[in-house]
């Protein structure tokens, strides 16, 4: 099966090792129970980008309220 896998990923810097260790790691994994969805509105807003020394269209969220979503799902 291991072998096979090259003939669905076209490149990978990924040693065998690393590719079993990943493996490992998500045998157990279940999206049904593990992976929760949610969404922080935000507006619209031009502002001045340091990376780009432009102004950028930029989806601005409320700071709050990401904090009380982080707070209370992903910080026991």
């Amino acid at each position: 099966m291991f072998d096979s896998i090259s003939d669905f990923i076209v490149e990978t810097n990924m040693t065998k090792s690393d590719i079993i260790s990943m493996a490992y790691a998500v045998k157990d994994f279940d999206p049904d129970t593990q992976v929760h969805y949610h969404q922080l509105k935000g507006k619209g807003q031009t502002l001045y980008d340091d990376v780009l020394q432009a102004n950028n269209s930029q989806i601005v969220i409320d700071e709050k309220e990401m904090k009380e979503i982080v707070e209370k799902y992903f910080i026991p």
